[in-house]
């Protein structure tokens, strides 16, 4: 496994590789179950050393976001990992956020005694190999895979960033992404991970040789094949494709919408079929990822209908609950992970919804437009089962410029390319304004996107704006000679952000009245002198409708008209 030093004594760590065997020929009668166990006892790890299985860069960031280490964090015990390879199963994946294992059997012999197993609680099936019930699966890459030719570079060059994006500059500057590269926020220090399909010759081809020659590609792995082969020119390039739209660096050509962030390369789909397998891939993928500090993970991929008819989802599955990928998707983020998703191709077939994990609450899903702002046709629609907007704000996927696996660039079409476009763009950002959650940078996204006040099931919020004029609101707020800078967003779901800056230590009240003059809720914060202080009203369960905040400290009290829509 190709991995950082780190990455690897990490994995040793979880007592992973002891029971990885060897990728072997698979035979056609072998069945893939998830084995669900009832708790983690008989293990060598707890809580309170939590440094022994979560990096330093992972603590730091749930001691950022106020997030407690908690029963999900700590592995599977040793001890039961033992017992069910004991029976012969091959163990291939485990999920300690979830409490499973991931076995191939034989024969239902094996099957017969994990389930037996006392502490073995119930099984799924995620994968029946050789089967012959076949159910008409598309090829979910097929629209994206018609490389378009690109007119002669017009020598596109940002006067805002002065760097030259070339054929890549709408995308960018659509969503004014070189604005913030203009301040030289281009990703610095920010770790996103990448989960796709292959990566061909992103260790070799030229558009990434900074990314190579500086060591930020920080590791790679193909959860598929449990190995390091992520770079074979064999391999679907539909992973080159994507990363080339946040990393890839040639003047005049592209560049990305992060070319100076950290990335590691993980390959979870299978493009031999499809199986809810993946699925589990690229929950070890995130657990992975959430182990190793990543802040940021772009996914270009989407689950709805399988080989085998009897593990399909349905439009009611898309409920933010069900899919196996969902729920591991809003468990990174519930870890301090932003998860951003591509909203799917579907938008003209018989689906037309979004699929998992899109569909995760904690997600942000990333639908498609052209270079004038106009919805691509193919861009799947939403809402969710339960009513949610999805997706959540869109970013050019018709005609995206792309370098492929050859070291061509290309115009492809996609929402696998707007999702890495924004995911590169949402690093900028968040390094821009450190101190946010990555749920707070969810809601800054949203708020500075096209139709905030006004979203659908087709644009969902619309198209962000990460341009100078964000970042002028909130500079000019902390300019100002008041110790209350800034409150937003004014139009929240659940959540309210203050930024309070004085010179001595106090405390803060802030109250929430409704339009009948009812106070619903009183919060006290305590500040840090000469501190720009981000207050947060979390988790605010109130109804639609118009409220006022008061905010009160010992020189400033402020009222702000907010509004509260679901």
């Amino acid at each position: 496994m190709k991995l950082t030093k780190h990455l690897l004594a990490l994995l040793a760590s979880f007592m992973l590789l002891p029971h990885l065997q060897a990728w072997a020929q698979q035979t056609l009668t072998h069945n893939r179950y998830i084995i669900y166990l009832s708790d983690k006892q008989n293990n060598t790890y707890t809580i309170n050393d939590s440094a022994s299985f979560l990096s330093a860069r992972a603590l730091q960031r749930r001691q950022n976001q106020h997030i407690l280490i908690n029963n999900t964090d700590i592995p599977i015990s040793a001890t039961y990992l033992n017992a069910i390879a004991a029976t012969g199963a091959s163990i291939l994946q485990t999920s300690k956020w979830f409490n499973y294992v991931c076995v191939q059997i034989s024969d239902s012999t094996q099957l017969t005694a994990i389930i037996q197993l006392p502490f073995v609680v119930s099984h799924r099936l995620v994968n029946r190999l050789g089967q012959h019930e076949k159910n008409a699966v598309a090829d979910k890459f097929a629209i994206e895979q018609n490389q378009q030719s690109l007119m002669q570079s017009n020598d596109a060059t940002s006067t805002a960033s002065g760097l030259n994006y070339g054929n890549s500059y709408n995308q960018i500057h659509q969503i004014g992404g070189d604005a913030l590269h203009s301040l030289n926020f281009q990703g610095q220090g920010m770790y996103i991970a990448v989960f796709d399909a292959g990566f061909p010759n992103v260790n070799s081809l030229a558009t990434f040789d900074s990314l190579n020659l500086q060591g930020r590609l920080l590791g790679y792995k193909n959860f598929v094949q449990n190995n390091n082969n992520v770079f074979a020119s064999s391999l679907n390039q539909h992973g080159t494709n994507t990363l080339s739209c946040m990393a890839a660096y040639t003047d005049g050509q592209l560049i990305g919408t992060a070319p100076k962030a950290s990335y590691y390369l993980f390959i979870t789909e299978d493009t031999s079929g499809e199986t809810p397998y993946e699925e589990v891939c690229w929950n070890s993928a995130a657990e992975l990822a959430d182990s190793l500090g990543v802040d940021i993970i772009s996914s270009s991929l989407g689950y709805t209908t399988f080989n085998y008819a009897a593990l399909n989802y349905t439009h009611a599955s898309m409920n933010g609950d069900i899919a196996i990928s969902t729920r591991a998707a809003d468990m990174a983020a519930s870890k301090g992970i932003l998860v951003i998703n591509s909203a799917g191709n579907d938008g003209a077939s018989a689906w037309q919804i979004i699929g998992a994990p899109a569909d995760g609450d904690s997600v942000l899903t990333i639908g498609a437009v052209d270079n004038m702002g106009v919805r691509a046709s193919f861009s799947s629609k939403g809402f969710t089962a339960d009513g949610r907007i999805k997706p959540d704000v869109c970013a050019q996927g018709v005609g995206a410029v792309l370098a492929n696996s050859s070291g061509g660039f290309f115009g492809g079409n996609g929402t696998s390319f707007s999702c890495p476009i924004i995911a590169g763009m949402a690093a900028c950002l968040w390094q821009y304004f450190p101190y946010l959650s990555n749920m707070q940078l969810q809601d800054l996204i949203k708020q500075y996107s096209s139709q905030y006040n006004s979203p659908d099931s087709l644009l969902g919020f619309g198209i962000p704006n990460f341009s100078i004029s964000v970042q002028q609101i909130i500079s000019s707020a902390l300019a100002k000679d008041e110790p209350i800078k800034a409150v937003f967003p004014t139009i929240f779901s659940n959540r309210i952000n203050i930024i309070f800056h004085n010179s001595d230590t106090e405390t803060i009240s802030t109250k929430l009245i409704n339009v009948h003059g009812e106070m619903i809720l009183e919060k006290n914060f305590s500040t840090i002198s000469n501190n720009n202080n981000l207050l947060s009203l979390d988790q605010l369960d109130v109804a639609q409708g118009m409220y006022t905040l008061v905010i009160q400290s010992s020189k400033q009290t402020i009222w702000r008209k907010m509004v509260c829509v679901k």
